[in-house]
């Protein structure tokens, strides 16, 4: 089946009616997108430039789709092997083994889970997946741990996405208003917020190695860096708020792109079909009907979405405290300082020139005052 006549079947449209609307009103269907080598290099050197060169080829080809850009597996190989040959055999012998998982729908069973890989300098990632097609429904990094932060992200997918029927994570308490929301909404008694340890909750587990590869273990390095080079200390508050200005937004903007080009990458083991895809196909196959209407409570709550070939959790889960971190400057210093500090300007270390120039400033603008 080709792939007009697959939309037009996801839609309940004769191949005929779908041809028509597409001379109507005067779309391109053609296969791949007209872009030079250069260009694709350019991107792909970008995304690189802010991920490292361990992220996998099939996030890479999801990244260049969350552009709009459909290019041939064979073109985005080349452009790799241009931009970063060095690194190229290393990459593809990063597999990640996908087993049985099994839920319904989508929103059947989201799950939740925070990332601490970068807890020593006072960064948490936060993330939740929709467990039946993979899709990521929010990633975000934050400085602090509160329930009412997760809560925040957990509403904006729910605008997005729709309210699941079922949410797994840890006893956490930073869950604990997700968990008082999902059981005001879909019910007590039906495992409306499945709470339990990191080895029921494989799922994101996934996700979170993946995380780590594509994006923390660069800041990781970084961040060991600075510390090796004198610039960083996580017992000195300044230089460790000036860390939390430079790099909170870089790693979100990382997280936002590794988002984007995880729910587009093709999923070998779906026929390729995107995490993106999977979910709408499966909304569309069960005609945008709650999951939870007339769904029989599981009898086996407790391992429910669970996928028990799953890979285990790499960290002690349970209650994570990440100190505040109080701005040092005063309200006229500070706007002075991000005046001229600006996170997201293109660094060729990853941020260390930019972190070092800012922490020059803050001394320069603390010692004025004295």
């Amino acid at each position: 089946m080709d792939a007009n006549s697959s939309h037009a079947a996801s839609f309940q449209m004769d191949h005929s009616t779908e041809s028509g609307r597409v001379v109507e009103y005067g779309l391109h269907c053609g296969r791949w997108s007209d872009i030079s080598d250069y260009q694709l290099d350019t991107i792909i050197r970008g995304y690189t430039s802010r991920h490292g060169v361990t992220t996998g080829q099939s996030y890479i080809i999801g990244y260049v789709r969350s552009l709009g850009y459909l290019v041939q597996w064979d073109r985005v190989r080349a452009a790799i092997n241009r931009v970063d040959p060095e690194n190229t055999a290393s990459r593809w012998a990063v597999v990640i083994t996908r087993r049985v998982y099994s839920v319904p729908w989508p929103n059947s069973s989201w799950h939740i889970d925070g990332h601490h890989s970068l807890i020593r300098w006072g960064f948490v990632i936060h993330g939740c997946i929709d467990g039946f097609s993979r899709i990521i429904t929010f990633l975000k990094c934050s400085t602090n741990n509160r329930s009412d932060t997760i809560m925040s992200y957990f509403e904006d997918a729910i605008s997005q996405y729709g309210l699941p029927s079922r949410v797994r994570g840890d006893h956490g308490g930073e869950n604990v208003l997700v968990a008082q929301f999902m059981t005001q909404e879909r019910g007590g008694g039906r495992g409306s917020f499945i709470a339990g340890p990191s080895t029921r909750n494989q799922r994101i587990e996934r996700l979170w190695r993946d995380v780590f590869r594509c994006v923390c273990s660069l800041f990781y390095g970084v961040f060991y860096a600075l510390e090796e080079g004198g610039y960083l200390h996580t017992s000195n508050d300044i230089e460790m708020f000036v860390l939390h200005f430079i790099f909170a937004p870089r790693i979100n903007l990382a997280l936002s792109e590794f988002c984007s080009a995880s729910n587009l990458r093709p999923v070998r083991t779906e026929h390729n079909w995107s995490p993106n895809r999977l979910w709408v196909n499966g909304m569309i196959n069960r005609h945008y009907v709650d999951p939870a209407l007339n769904e029989p409570t599981p009898s086996d709550l407790e391992y429910y979405g669970n996928d028990p070939e799953g890979p285990a959790s790499l960290e002690e889960h349970g209650s994570v405290e990440v100190s505040d971190i109080v701005s040092p400057l005063d309200e006229d210093e500070f706007a002075e300082f991000a005046q001229f500090v600006n996170p997201q300007t293109e660094s060729e270390s990853y941020g260390i020139d930019i972190f070092i120039r800012a922490l020059e400033f803050i001394r320069t603008i603390r010692q004025r005052n004295i």
